[in-house]
């Protein structure tokens, strides 16, 4: 499970998705609120997205989290911390404890509350610990950022030593 998916799960387990639950029987994992989704629609008496499959609830909250990292969203920025995500994420004027929320989120993945969301595509496990070595000149180095199977960016970065 990458980053963005233990993200997505972390807020999956807050929103309290059981069987039962409104996020459960609204086949959305993230109790997304209902801005026109694909596969979606609005909650006869509320404002949440009712999916017509859990998949789609699922792949609706990578998205938006997916979105929020790269900077196509026009309320999430790459740059917000952790906190400042779920400040707009499950404000508390929605009856919600952002700070908590963030806490809790912010554990699972292993991160900080300040941590900001571009953080998310940074996979731990494929990160290289340089050797000790002599300085050397900028060498280009490959560079690759994934969602499952789906490359999101790739290209070369120029990596140089410092003292």
């Amino acid at each position: 499970m990458n980053r963005i998916e233990k993200f997505a799960e972390a807020i999956k387990q807050h929103e309290g998705y059981y069987i039962g639950s409104r996020s459960y029987r609204n086949n959305n994992p993230g109790n997304l609120k209902f801005v026109g989704q694909a596969n979606a629609t609005k909650e006869a008496n509320g404002s949440f997205c009712v999916f017509d499959t859990y998949e789609h609830g699922w792949q609706a909250l990578i998205n938006m989290i997916t979105n929020a990292i790269n900077g196509k969203s026009q309320i999430y920025s790459p740059t917000m911390t952790v906190l400042q995500f779920f400040e707009k994420y499950a404000p508390s004027a929605d009856s919600n404890d952002p700070k908590r929320y963030a806490e809790a989120v912010a554990a699972y993945v292993g991160f900080s509350v300040n941590s900001e969301l571009e953080e998310l595509t940074i996979d731990p496990d494929k990160t290289e610990t340089p050797a000790a070595q002599e300085p050397q000149a900028a060498t280009p180095k490959r560079v690759r950022v994934t969602l499952g199977d789906k490359v999101l960016l790739e290209g070369e970065l120029l990596e140089s030593s410092s003292d």
